[in-house]
């Protein structure tokens, strides 16, 4: 993969997200996404998308909670999971 030039993309890494997902191996997704910030890969809408579920499939509320929140902070996250559009997403009441 990385003579392919997709180990510097969040492709290859989201792949291994939802392999993991469909295997039930979720714990191995945090080491992933370590990896990913070590390396500079930016995350992509399906890396978030591939997060969260992680924690909903593991009933992780916690899990959620904290992805939630990370997301929150970073308005390039919101834009896009809006699909890149300037929409005003509704702010979570805690």
């Amino acid at each position: 993969m990385k003579k392919m030039g997709f180990i510097n993309t969040p492709f290859a890494y989201n792949k291994l997200t939802e392999l993991y997902l469909q295997t039930g191996l979720h714990e191995k997704i945090n080491t992933l996404m370590d990896e990913m910030k070590e390396k500079g890969v930016i995350q992509d809408k399906f890396t978030w998308k591939n997060r969260l579920n992680a924690h909903v499939t593991a009933s992780d509320n916690v899990g959620m909670e904290s992805i939630l929140h990370e997301m929150g902070k970073d308005p390039m996250i919101l834009s896009l999971l809006a699909g890149g559009s300037c929409m005003q997403l509704p702010q979570m009441v805690m």
